[in-house]
């Protein structure tokens, strides 16, 4: 008998090897667990099965009829399937495949499922295909179909990740998410959902995204331009991870945090944005995100500095903040976007923000305000990254501790020394990306506030970390550089990055340097 979907002959035991027949005696239970963990060592890192002649749950059905039996049978196996759709072959073994994988997952077991669109395509051309070389009625046909057997187990849907080519071929499944709330049955399992599309344009159509049906979502992720969302929606309350790329404007990132008041994480992406109608930020007005501890934002060319949004938002709980600006950065006095991050971070009325992480990339300030910023809120600070104009040699001398010799209230011959506290006691890692800074500073930096080892003590003291062979403030033990810059100063250029650098006699021994 051949097995239809992958041609495959069915195991027969009675032409078993000799040395196999064991195998058939593993009871039920020990297969299942095998079974298991083929799957999970096959699955992708998104832990969804990649069907194909060499890759568990479909391997299983080969070995011996038992095994068959086993895996046919045993639904957990078959509750996920990611696969490439390619643009000009036929989508036949695709959707057999999927139909194999809902069948034997069963009728009740959450489903999971991932899209993708075909990786080899010509990488030399640098602009969008024409729509006959990319034989596009074909490609929607194909996502089309696929679609249609999705929407008959909407109800069992658990994540849903869709990558495809161009933004019509979201339009079928976003008319399931609009179907599924005109005839009221919904997604109550659908926890995640992600839609990007390998060709970005930011003109023409575009599509809201109905979500009225997925009251269980947990992460959301938007990883194209011109894709909305309904400003009439109701309450995300199990929202916690929202990834906003290419986002049009502040608008539309203020409607959905108004929607998803229990976000842990956040991440927009501004791309092209406007800002046309300004929104107010009274304190009636200001979206408070109580349980919200990362939050990366990245603008990208033009003025904007986002300060509408920053304006607008209460992060008590904030741990780590990413602020990314790309473009031309020329820092003026009175810049309202690094006031808008300074108000963000230092405005509550309880005080600063105890962060842990802080990464400041080409923001739109002066070395001084840098400063200011870092004394402000770096106490509890583990991680740091910066990169831009603002980080300067002074700068990096104030993360050295100096020592501070007094008088013993009392007397006049008896002295005492202590060290004064540095920008950012605690930190443990910083990077530094495209700074205007020698390297000399660098290594001094690193020789005052290594983690101590007894290969740190015995460095040689620069003139800037006269700090003797106490441990105070040592609590450094990683650097990552990138700058061209510092790639010419190693001579291991050509290993992959991120590598070690081999210049180790700049910085003590057992500390971790890296070239990005």
């Amino acid at each position: 008998m051949v097995d239809r979907v992958d041609g495959r002959k069915n195991p027969d035991d009675d032409h078993c090897h000799p040395g196999c027949r064991m195998i058939h005696c593993l009871p039920s239970e020990t297969l299942v667990q095998i079974f298991e963990f083929a799957v999970d060592s096959d699955s992708d890192p998104w832990g969804f099965v990649i069907p194909s002649s060499v890759t568990a749950p479909l391997t299983l059905t080969w070995v011996c009829s038992s095994w068959r039996r086993t895996a046919i049978s045993y639904s957990k196996l078959w509750i996920s399937i990611s696969f490439i759709l390619h643009r000009l072959s036929s989508s036949c073994l695709s959707e057999g495949i999927l139909d194999l994988f809902i069948r034997r997952s069963g009728d009740r077991l959450p489903f999971s499922f991932a899209l993708n669109y075909e990786h080899a395509l010509e990488s030399s051309q640098a602009y969008k295909p024409s729509v006959d070389h990319l034989d596009n009625e074909k490609y929607l046909d194909s996502v089309n179909a696929i679609a249609r057997r999705l929407i008959k187990i909407r109800h069992r849907w658990r994540r849903l990740i869709i990558n495809v080519l161009v933004l019509e071929a979201l339009e079928p499944f976003f008319h399931l998410l609009s179907h599924s709330e005109e005839v009221g049955s919904g997604m109550p399992m659908l926890e995640e959902l992600s839609v990007s599309t390998k060709y970005t344009e930011f003109y023409g159509s575009h599509l809201t995204l109905p979500l009225k049906s997925c009251s269980q979502l947990r992460t959301v992720r938007i990883l194209t331009p011109m894709v909305f969302f309904d400003p009439c929606h109701p309450l995300l309350e199990h929202l916690t991870t929202l990834d906003l790329h290419f986002c049009n404007s502040q608008q539309d990132s203020i409607v959905w945090l108004t929607c998803c008041p229990s976000l842990e994480s956040l991440a927009i992406d501004f791309f092209a944005s406007t800002n046309n109608n300004p929104i107010a930020t009274s304190a009636e007005k200001r979206i408070r995100l109580p349980r919200l501890t990362y939050f990366s934002l990245t603008c990208f060319y033009g003025e904007l500095g986002a300060e509408t949004l920053l304006d607008s938002l209460d992060l008590p709980s904030l741990r780590a903040f990413d602020f990314l600006r790309c473009g031309l950065v020329i820092a003026s006095p009175n810049d309202s976007a690094w006031q808008s991050i300074i108000n963000l971070l230092t405005g509550r009325s309880e005080g600063p923000l105890p962060l842990r992480g802080l990464r400041l990339i080409n923001a739109p300030v002066t070395s001084s305000e840098l400063k200011e910023i870092l004394e402000r809120v770096g106490g509890g600070i583990r991680y740091l990254a910066l990169g831009g104009e603002a980080c300067t040699d002074n700068l990096l001398e104030d993360f050295h501790p100096i020592i501070i010799t007094e008088s013993v209230p009392g007397t006049e011959l008896e002295l005492t020394s202590r060290r004064s506290e540095p920008l950012c006691p605690e930190l443990e890692t910083l990077e530094l990306l495209d700074v205007n800074v020698s390297l000399a500073s660098i290594t001094s930096l690193v020789s005052s506030r290594a983690a101590a080892t007894p290969s740190s003590l015995s460095l040689p003291q620069t003139a800037n970390s006269n700090l003797g062979s106490g441990s105070s403030f040592r609590t450094l033990n990683r650097l990552a550089l990138l700058s061209e810059k510092f790639s010419r100063c190693f001579s291991d250029q050509g290993s992959d990055s991120p590598h070690p650098l081999s210049m180790k006699s700049h910085f003590p021994e057992g500390f971790d340097v890296f070239l990005l």
